[in-house]
């Protein structure tokens, strides 16, 4: 008050305007919780069609939740929602105002037009609410609707006579209730009308499925003991290809160690052989007698001397070598001599 009174006396004095002007402004700009404001009715009655119109007002660009669909308020804060019902008693619907992550709600009391409800108890079948399934767990379902009015369910239309009678035929998927929403609908009214069927299980049923259940548990039972049979024999020809192929592994590792060890044996004796007849050939004796070897040292015998030897022999072509040597060479001594 103070500012508005120093306002109106500045300008009375002719000066220029106060710059708090654009403070004060922005200052409102903030919404709080409790600025939100919801002003619509607290009943609303619908049409003839159980369409109810609700005309409100609340902050300006808020989004309003509540009917049908959700409407934004214009510049000035107003707003029109419009709900559909399919009671034909009372009902309260919340609306709900929000903006800038603020929201806020109330209740509106939408009461029924008398010709929507007339026509709704009129468009309400005439049918059964519990029917019981044979021992197949079929189950016929009789009715009455009024007359010309479409009536469908989740599976399809059902077609009514003349007078608007009609049979729909359902089943049961297994031994628990089935619900079966029934929908009879005047396009002329545009209103419909939805009732709940419930299609009970009867004992021949049950005790029908409860066997087919028993089977079907014993046939999974035995086709679970054959595939862990069949994975035990499985197992157990995979251990013994493996201890199998690990046995034959080690007989070739044994072979092969084997003949490795006997070439080393082998080696090292050729080798001591040769060790020793070099160690013979060099250690000096006084019985290793000089011998002679015809042909160039290539005979396979030997001679002490060359007075026996055959009239014929090549006395140019003998080689002499000590007898042990000779031995070392594999000759012996000349039988003859």
């Amino acid at each position: 008050m103070k500012k508005r009174i120093m306002l109106a006396a500045i300008m009375a004095m002719g000066l220029a305007t106060p710059v708090f002007a654009e403070t004060s402004k922005s200052s409102e700009s903030v919404i709080l919780k409790s600025d939100i404001k919801i002003d619509v009715p607290e009943t609303v009655k619908t049409d003839k069609y159980g369409l109810a119109e609700i005309s409100g007002e609340t902050l300006e660009k808020a989004k309003v939740i509540g009917g049908d669909k959700t409407v934004t308020a214009t510049n000035k804060g107003k707003f029109v929602l419009k709900k559909k019902i399919s009671t034909t008693k009372p009902k309260k619907i919340t609306i709900e105002v929000s903006k800038d992550g603020l929201s806020k709600k109330v209740k509106v009391k939408v009461i029924p037009n008398k010709t929507f409800v007339k026509r709704m108890k009129q468009l309400t079948p005439t049918v059964e609410k519990e029917v019981t399934a044979d021992e197949n767990g079929f189950a016929v379902i009789r009715g009455e609707a009024l007359v010309g009015a479409k009536i469908t369910t989740s599976t399809g239309t059902v077609k009514s006579d003349k007078k608007g009678v009609f049979t729909l035929k359902a089943q049961l998927d297994d031994a628990e209730p089935k619900t079966i929403v029934l929908t009879v609908e005047n396009k002329k009214w545009k209103i419909s009308k939805k009732v709940e069927i419930t299609i009970k299980p009867g004992s021949a049923y049950r005790d029908k499925k409860s066997s087919e259940s028993r089977s079907i548990e014993q046939s999974e039972s035995e086709q679970s003991r054959v595939a862990a049979e069949q994975a035990q024999v499985a197992e157990q020809s995979r251990v013994a290809a493996e201890q199998a192929q690990a046995a034959e592994q080690s007989r070739v590792a044994a072979e092969q160690a084997q003949v490795a060890e006997q070439s080393r044996v082998a080696a090292e004796q050729a080798q001591a052989a040769e060790q020793s007849r070099a160690a013979t050939a060099q250690a000096p004796s006084t019985t290793d007698r000089m011998v002679y070897v015809t042909g160039g040292g290539k005979s396979d015998v030997y001679w002490y001397g060359t007075s026996l030897m055959p009239s014929n022999t090549n006395k140019n072509n003998i080689v002499t070598m000590s007898e042990s040597e000779a031995i070392a060479q594999g000759k012996r001594h000349s039988l003859k001599e």
